[in-house]
């Protein structure tokens, strides 16, 4: 039997079986993360959020990628392993920070880490190169940067999953515990003051659409400059997979996407729009799933958001057309507000705007 071509077992969950789509996203959200955390400015925003409290000792132009591959070698090809070195400001020592992305509760996490940071030491046990100046091997810290739906509730440290008996046989027990960052709900007592980068996309994680207007306002005022481009398009790559992933059509993820890679401050317009439609497709779902139970509630919802989208139009287009969309729906009414408002981010003119309602309310 060819070993090789084996895939590697689903060590995060055991016993639990994950849909291929459910993996797929995962990996795809996994290469996202990855590429953000591919620019140096979001490694070291990571890097202090990490060595919260002590991070002003370390020198950060220092940051050097660690190899994974010793990982990665009996593991199986993991996109989401990264390492990271970093030398102290007096350079006579150095860390290791092993970051581990989850986007699943993993009851193993524990070992797993242990596991990483063993190969991690042995690696360097190796390889003098990597060791300090005195031939000193550098401390390896482990963390867990976890954005999935349910908070983390498992153990971190092997003392936990492993309790020892007695006091006598705990001196001897292997001691290792994992730094998590929960991305969905991080305090703020987890970020350094000096820092937004990771903060920017924990709030992103937490609640895209609450905190993306503000993200990009703080995008344009201390990233706006050409040179900062690839830092933006870290965030844009991101927030297209996020937003793929929650089923958002693509007209507004692009429209999303060319906002972070080229911001504009205070884009009120911007903001209403996105957040409005969002609100009407939530409303939409939501009484798609109670379709049927109270038909008069329904089409006084269905006019609430079809009067949303009018105020919308006149945000973006005018008075003048959105009293010319009204005429438009009164005489010939598209079935669902949410096609209008596809087509408010789709049109770029008043006269193709209400050009699309009409051909849509005539079909």
């Amino acid at each position: 039997m060819n070993h090789a071509a084996r895939p590697p077992p689903d060590r995060r969950d055991p016993g639990r079986k994950h849909a291929p789509a459910d993996d797929d996203r995962r990996r795809r959200h996994d290469a996202a993360l990855k590429h953000f955390f591919s620019h140096h400015l979001a490694v070291e925003s990571l890097v202090r959020v990490m060595a919260r409290g002590w991070h002003q000792h370390l020198d950060l132009p220092s940051i050097t990628p660690f190899p994974t591959e010793h990982v990665e070698r009996d593991l199986g090809r993991r996109l989401s392993d990264a390492a990271w070195r970093v030398s102290f400001r007096n350079r006579s020592r150095s860390v290791v920070f092993h970051v581990e992305f989850q986007s699943a509760i993993d009851p193993l996490m524990a070992f797993r880490s242990l596991e990483y940071i063993s190969k991690a030491y042995l690696h360097m046990a190796r390889n003098r190169d990597w060791r300090d100046p005195g031939g000193k091997i550098p401390p390896v810290l482990s963390f867990v940067l976890y954005n999935g739906a349910a908070p983390w509730r498992d153990a971190v440290s092997v003392a936990e999953m492993a309790p020892p008996p007695l006091a006598e046989a705990a001196e001897m027990q292997t001691v290792h515990r994992c730094g998590m960052l929960d991305m969905r709900s991080p305090s703020a007592r987890d970020f350094p003051l000096d820092d937004l980068i990771v903060e920017w996309l924990a709030a992103l994680e937490r609640d895209f659409w609450g905190n993306v207007a503000r993200v990009v306002d703080g995008l344009a005022e201390r990233y706006g400059k050409p040179a900062d481009a690839p830092l933006r398009n870290c965030f844009a790559v991101w927030s297209d997979e996020a937003l793929r992933a929650a089923g958002t059509n693509k007209t507004l993820r692009q429209r999303i996407v060319d906002e972070i890679n080229c911001p504009k401050k205070g884009n009120a317009m911007f903001s209403q729009i996105v957040e409005a439609t969002e609100e009407i497709r939530q409303q939409g779902r939501a009484e798609g799933r109670a379709e049927g139970r109270v038909e008069g509630r329904t089409e006084g919802r269905t006019e609430g958001r079809m009067e949303l989208v009018v105020r919308l139009a006149a945000k973006k287009f005018g008075p003048d057309a959105a009293d010319q969309l009204q005429d438009i729906l009164k005489s010939s009414p598209p079935t669902e507000a949410n096609i209008v408002a596809d087509m408010l981010l789709d049109c770029r003119t008043r006269e193709e705007f209400l050009a699309s309602v009409s051909k849509d309310g005539a079909a």
